[in-house]
């Protein structure tokens, strides 16, 4: 029987080595082999995050030695898991690599302390329940995870993804909406339809500035594709109501 979390990672743009771990976990849970399940899921987690910060330039606020000592360290088999745990952990303004919760910090390390229980041979219990709950908060939180802010990553990803210097045109948007609904949150989904919109007005003087117009329009504006895509794909955002 294939897996709910197996079917979410063939949607994930996830490197090799991450989605090698990840497909041990999968073997070792259905084995029964729950520790060792939970151990590979942990450290598929941290070997996304990892080679997220390494395809990433360097945020304005670390300073370049800072910046390169990490890189170092994330390139070191013997410092990768360690430095990639202090990235997440940073809450200084000056040092902050992820602008994430404070809360979503704390179920990092939560789920740090369960995969050295099942590394150390614990008397905490690690069952099937664990890994599941596990695998809820990956494909819950992973795309939250973004070098330099979450709004800002994207809106800079996907002015890239129309910009023909980096990409084809016709280029597929799949990749672009999964991100956006597993990394906005409920609570910034308006801003970040304002700024989108304000992106597109930036990009092309022939787009439209009234939204209304634009969804019900017949007009086969590119940004307009991307606008359906959006909308339509989950039924929280459809019904949604924007001052743009």
């Amino acid at each position: 029987m294939k897996l709910h979390f197996e079917d979410w990672l063939e949607k994930q743009n996830i490197d090799s080595e991450s989605m090698s771990l990840f497909r041990e976990s999968i073997v070792c849970y259905k084995a029964g082999a729950y520790r060792a399940s939970l151990l590979t899921s942990f450290m598929g987690f941290l070997s996304v995050i990892r080679w997220k910060i390494l395809n990433s330039s360097k945020p304005d606020n670390i300073h370049e030695g800072d910046w390169e000592r990490i890189v170092s360290n994330l390139r070191n088999d013997d410092r990768w898991d360690t430095e990639t745990l202090e990235c997440i952990k940073r809450t200084d303004a000056r040092k902050v690599i992820f602008s994430i919760s404070d809360d979503l910090r704390r179920q990092v390390f939560y789920w740090k302390d369960r995969r050295n229980d099942s590394a150390h041979s614990k008397r905490n219990k690690i069952d099937y329940a664990h890994v599941e709950t596990l695998w809820l908060f990956i494909s819950s939180n992973m795309g939250k995870f973004a070098v330099n802010g979450n709004m800002d990553s994207i809106l800079l990803k996907i002015k890239r993804h129309y910009d023909i210097a980096y990409n084809s045109i016709g280029k597929p948007t799949d990749q672009l909406i999964n991100e956006i609904m597993h990394s906005i949150e409920e609570s910034e989904i308006e801003t970040f339809y304002s700024r989108l919109h304000q992106l597109f007005l930036e990009e092309d003087r022939h787009y439209c500035d009234d939204f209304i117009i634009l969804i019900s329009s017949d007009d086969e504006s590119t940004f307009l594709h991307f606008w359906n895509d959006l909308i339509h794909i989950n039924e929280t955002w459809e019904r949604t109501e924007f001052m743009v």
